[in-house]
C-alpha cells in the first residue's frame, strides 16, 4: 500500500494534483488494483489537516493517529472526486464541471467493474443519474479512440509520403544510391511495395554504374 502525503494548503493540493497528473500515464491495469506500474502498490492520497506537514502532524498526534489517517486515505479516483466537488460545488453548473473534470480519469480505468463502481460513486456523491455520468465517460472514451485512430492514420500517411519521396530521390538523383546502400535506407521503408521498388532501383542503378566503370 502506497500513501502519498500532502498538506491541505493550496500549494499542497497543487502538488498532489500535479503528482497524480505526472504519474497518470504510468498508472496501470485497474483489474490488478489501483497501482503505479513500478511499485505495484495500492495507491492513496492523504491530505493532512490545515497547518500541518507530516513532521508536525506526527509530533502533535503521534504515529498511531498518523497510521489511522493513512489507512483511511482515499484512492486516487476518490481523491480527484473530492477535489472536483470542493472546487466546483454542487450547483447545476458545478455538477456539470465536476463530471467534465472527471471524464478523463474515469475513462482511463480499463477494468469495467472498477469503472462502473467509480461512476456509481460519483453519481451518488453529486446526485446525478448514473446513466448520465456513464454516457459522458463513454463519449470521452469514444473521442479518445477516434483521436488515436486518426493519429495512427496520420502517422502512417506521413510515413508513406516520406517513403515515396525517398524512392523519388533515388530515381532522380542516382548519386545518392551508394549512400542509400551504405546506410541500409531501404530496410527502414515499411511499405512492402515501395521497399521492393527501392531494392530494384538500387540493384539496377548500381549494376549499371559498375558496368560503366
Amino acid at each position: 500500500r502506497m500513501v502519498l502525503v500532502y498538506g491541505s494548503d493550496e500549494a499542497g493540493i497543487r502538488s498532489a494534483l500535479r503528482c497524480v497528473d505526472i504519474f497518470w500515464k504510468e498508472h496501470v491495469d485497474f483489474s490488478r488494483g489501483d497501482v503505479f506500474q513500478e511499485e505495484k502498490a495500492d495507491t492513496h492520497i492523504l491530505v493532512l489537516p490545515k497547518e500541518h506537514d507530516p513532521d508536525s502532524f506526527l509530533m502533535e498526534n503521534g504515529p498511531e493517529t498518523f497510521q489511522k489517517a493513512a489507512s483511511q486515505a482515499p484512492s486516487i479516483i476518490t481523491f480527484l472526486m473530492q477535489q472536483a466537488i470542493g472546487k466546483h460545488g454542487l450547483t447545476t453548473e458545478g455538477k456539470i464541471r465536476v463530471i467534465a473534470e472527471l471524464q478523463r480519469p474515469l475513462a482511463a480505468i480499463n477494468d469495467k467493474v472498477a469503472r462502473s463502481l467509480y461512476i456509481k460513486q460519483l453519481a451518488e456523491r453529486i446526485g446525478i443519474d448514473e446513466n448520465i455520468v456513464l454516457e459522458k465517460v463513454r463519449e470521452h472514451r469514444s473521442d479518445k479512440s477516434k483521436k488515436e485512430s486518426q493519429a495512427r492514420h496520420d502517422l502512417a500517411d506521413k510515413g508513406s509520403r516520406l517513403e515515396k519521396q525517398i524512392i523519388a530521390m533515388m530515381l532522380q538523383f542516382p548519386a545518392i544510391l551508394p549512400a542509400v546502400k551504405i546506410y541500409n535506407v531501404i530496410d527502414y521503408i515499411e511499405n512492402d511495395i515501395l521497399k521492393s521498388i527501392g531494392k530494384i532501383v538500387l540493384e539496377n542503378q548500381l549494376s549499371s554504374a559498375e558496368q560503366i566503370s
